[in-house]
């Protein structure tokens, strides 16, 4: 473990809910920080990952 330690790394993580479409939905008028971000938004399809984990 002193490895992990070392490099901040989790060990273990939880599910503590899953996506649900309903609820995770985009909020309108959203501005992306960056080109990174702007990606990541326009990639979130809330119908594809419906039912997923969330950890």
């Amino acid at each position: 473990t002193k490895v992990w330690d070392l490099l901040d790394y989790s060990a273990v993580s939880f599910p503590v809910d899953e996506v649900r479409k309903e609820v995770d939905v985009q909020p309108n008028g959203y501005q992306p920080r960056n080109d990174m971000d702007a990606w990541n938004w326009k990639i979130y399809d809330p119908h594809v990952i419906n039912g997923h984990p969330v950890n």
